[in-house]
Parts: C-alpha cells; structure tokens; sequence
C-alpha cells in the first residue's frame, strides 16, 4: 500500500506468516485507522507506518521477532505511545521522529538497541519535529549511537528514566533544542563525539539550567557542545582533553574552577 495517499481505512489482512513489513502503509497520508495485525514473525518493519499523518493511534502490533524499526512511524500522527517491549529490537533510526502530534511515551524497554540516531528526534522529509512533552522509561543499555536522539523535541521536559548511554560513542545533537531544564549524570566514558549535545537555535533565554556529571575523557570533538545554553549554571565535566567552548553558558566562578581543576592532560598542543 506504499504512497496510496487516498488510503482510508484497511479491512482484515492475514499476515501471520509475514516477516517483512518494510514501506507497508508508508506516505498513506489519508489512513485513519488500522486492524490489528498478526506480526509474531515480523522482523523489519522499515518505514512501515511512516508519514500516515491521520493515524493517530498505534495498533496493536507484536514485537517479539522485531530487530529493524528504522522510520517505523516516523512523520505519522501518534498522539501516544504506549509501554512496549523492544527487547529484540536493534535499529530505532527515526523510529518516531517528527510525531508532532505526540505528547506522551510510557516504557519502552529497547534493551537489545544500538541505534538510537533521531529516535524522538527531527524528521527532515517533512520538516517536522517530535512534540513529546513527557517519556517514562527508556531502556538502552547495549546503545551505541544517541545522536540527535531527543533533537528538537521542543516540549520535552524530562530525561527518560533507564537511560543509558555507558556504551555511547556517538552523542552528538542528543539533546538539542529540548524543553529539558536539568539533565542528571549521564555515564559518557567511551563517548568520542559531543558535538551541539546540549545546544539549541539562539533567542530567548534557554531552559537548560543544570547538567549532571559528564566524562569528557575519551572526547575528539566538543564543537558547539554548549552552544547557546544561556541559562546553564552548572555542569561538572572531567577529563576533557581537547577544546571546548562555554562562552554562552553563565557558568558561576567557582563552577569554572572545578572544570579547569577538572580537565585532562592533552597529548601536544594547546588546550582552551
């Protein structure tokens, strides 16, 4: 059914013995509603709902087989998101990205996951961003990749529980241009690129006013990490060894102190 626009509603499909769910009812712009559907063996659901900007509810759907999420709903109009188990599930590219309907996730347990790139982030096909103002649980302890993960999430306001980023290498845009005020510790040692982690478009004072421990140590680029987060009082960073840039925060004295205290050895040349 991929791109039949005027698509409305489905009547019963016998899917149980489908594996492959890739680009099913993607671009079904006029989809209102859908069957439930047998997916026990389903194991790519690639872009499967993506852009169905009337559906506004997910059905009930079996991820017992699942591996590939990538764009599964992304651009569509998901109001909510109830708690499901992603245990299988390995790639969540986009999985949701650009929902701007969406308003709340309950918990989702991804504990196979390894990318979670644009998760809840911007989706650039349509130039929407994901609205959620609040997500329960997130659980990602093998994730690998969180870059832009949360990126424009405007309205969202908390980090999601069970978050786990000890594995990262990648957090770049993870949390640029959320709603977020305080970020607690977030477990960064292996984390190679920060790049606009926690920065945002300029105007108007920021919301972001604390961020917990950070382990700058196996840091290669911190470009813009901090860029325009006007309102950020106080962050606890260690071990960073290669430049970066806090000229936008309003950081206290004695905050500044800790981080130089706290900074690491650079191997040749200058360290700012």
């Amino acid at each position: 059914f991929n791109s039949c626009i005027n698509l409305k509603t489905v009547g019963e499909i016998d899917t149980s013995s489908c594996t492959t769910f890739d680009y099913m009812f993607n671009n079904c712009q006029a989809l209102t509603s859908l069957p439930d559907l047998n997916t026990a063996n389903a194991v790519s659901f690639l872009r499967a709902f993506g852009i169905t900007r009337l559906l506004s509810k997910m059905p009930a759907l079996d991820f017992s087989s699942a591996q590939n999420c990538r764009q599964m709903f992304a651009g569509s109009g998901l109001t909510m998101i109830p708690d499901l188990d992603l245990s299988t599930v390995t790639n969540f590219y986009q999985m949701f990205a650009g929902t701007d309907s969406l308003y709340k996730v309950g918990n989702l347990t991804c504990t196979s996951g390894t990318d979670f790139t644009m998760m809840l982030g911007y989706f650039g096909d349509i130039g929407t961003a994901c609205a959620v103002k609040e997500i329960a649980s997130i659980t990602t302890p093998n994730g690998t990749t969180f870059s832009g993960m949360f990126q424009q999430s405007f309205r969202l306001e908390n980090v999601p529980a069970g978050l786990d980023t000890s594995n990262s290498t990648d957090c770049s845009y993870m949390f640029f241009g959320t709603n977020i005020s305080q970020i607690p510790d977030l477990n960064t040692s292996n984390c190679t690129n920060f790049d606009y982690m926690f920065g945002r478009y300029g105007g108007g004072a920021g919301p972001l006013q604390k961020i917990g421990a950070l382990d700058f140590s196996s840091a290669t680029s911190l470009y813009r990490t901090f860029w325009y987060a006007d309102a950020l009082s106080n962050v606890m960073v260690s071990g960073a060894t290669v430049s970066f840039d806090v000229t936008d925060c309003c950081l206290s004295k004695k905050n500044l102190e800790i981080l130089f205290t706290n900074l690491g050895t650079a191997n040749g040349g200058s360290q700012t």
